[in-house]
């Protein structure tokens, strides 16, 4: 990231979670978010979590119309904890 500090930009996604993450991330720790913070940098954080029943691929879940309540809460559930695992606290979008 210091490398990246010659761009003009200042904001930064990162991954922290959700069933249809492509890979995990050993590298996102708090440590991290807080070093990068320290830099200058805002952080995106994004979660993939299920996908609309239309959307293409077979590999990816995707939401059930009989759960979608409890499923988005879950999803919900589990990118707040994740995100604040790593620094990330309330009141930040995801």
């Amino acid at each position: 990231m210091q490398a990246w500090l010659a761009s003009p930009y200042r904001a930064v996604g990162i991954y922290v979670g959700g069933v249809n993450r492509g890979c995990a991330n050993g590298g996102l720790t708090g440590a991290w978010v807080g070093a990068v913070q320290a830099l200058g940098w805002s952080l995106l954080p994004l979660f993939f979590g299920r996908q609309a029943p239309c959307v293409g691929g077979t590999r990816l879940a995707k939401i059930d119309a009989a759960a979608a309540a409890s499923e988005g809460v879950q999803d919900a559930d589990d990118a707040a904890a994740r995100a604040a695992a790593v620094g990330i606290g309330p009141g930040n979008p995801i």
